[in-house]
C-alpha cells in the first residue's frame, strides 16, 4: 500500500515539474558496442625501444557482455545534446535506466524540448538510432498519462536502476545560478 502511494506521489511530482512533450523507451542495439579492431604498433626488438622494421598487431573483434553503467548515461548525455543541437533548444530530461534481463541497459525518458514542432521526433529517433540502437519516442495524451508513465517507469526497478535529471531541470526557463 505504501509502495503504491509512493509510486503515485512520484509519478505526479514528475508529472507536474514542465509540461513533458516527448516520452519512450531507447534501447541499445548490441551489436553495435563490439570492440573495434586496433592497430597497435610493435617493434622488432630494436636496442632502445628502437625499431629497423616496425610491424602493426590487430586485436580480435569481441562483444562485451553488457554496456557500462557510466558509458550508458553518457551516451544517453550525448544523444541530448545532439537533440539540443539538432533542434535549436535546450532538451530537460527525467529518464529511468533499466536493465534487461540479459542485463543491458535502456532508458525510459520524459522530455521537455520547449516546443514540439512538426518532425522533431523523428529526428530525435534518427539522432538515438545512428549511435545507439532502437527507440520509441511519442507525444503523451496528457498529464495523467505523463504521471502514470513516470510511475510505472520511473519508480519501478529503483533498486536495480538509476532516475537521470537534467541539471536545471527544476527551472522553467528562469534564470539561476547553480551551486
Amino acid at each position: 500500500m505504501l509502495a503504491a502511494e509512493a509510486t503515485s506521489a512520484w509519478g505526479e511530482w514528475v508529472a507536474g515539474l514542465r509540461e513533458w512533450h516527448v516520452f519512450g523507451g531507447l534501447t541499445f542495439d548490441q551489436r553495435r558496442f563490439q570492440v573495434y579492431r586496433c592497430k597497435v604498433p610493435a617493434f622488432d626488438g630494436g636496442m632502445f625501444g628502437e625499431s629497423t622494421e616496425a610491424y602493426v598487431v590487430e586485436t580480435p573483434l569481441v562483444m562485451p557482455k553488457v554496456v557500462a553503467r557510466d558509458v550508458a548515461i553518457g551516451r544517453f548525455q550525448r544523444w541530448v545534446r545532439r537533440c539540443e543541437t539538432a533542434l535549436g533548444r535546450r532538451v530537460d530530461y527525467v529518464a529511468a535506466l533499466q536493465y534487461q534481463r540479459n542485463g543491458w541497459p535502456h532508458f525510459h525518458p520524459l522530455l521537455d524540448v520547449g516546443r514540439l514542432v512538426d518532425g522533431d521526433i523523428a529526428i530525435m529517433g534518427r539522432l538515438w538510432y545512428e549511435e545507439n540502437g532502437y527507440g520509441r519516442l511519442e507525444v503523451p495524451r496528457d498529464l495523467e498519462a505523463v504521471a502514470k508513465y513516470a510511475s510505472r517507469y520511473l519508480v519501478r526497478d529503483m533498486a536495480d536502476g538509476d532516475v537521470l535529471l537534467s541539471r536545471l531541470l527544476g527551472h522553467k526557463g528562469e534564470f539561476c545560478i547553480p551551486f
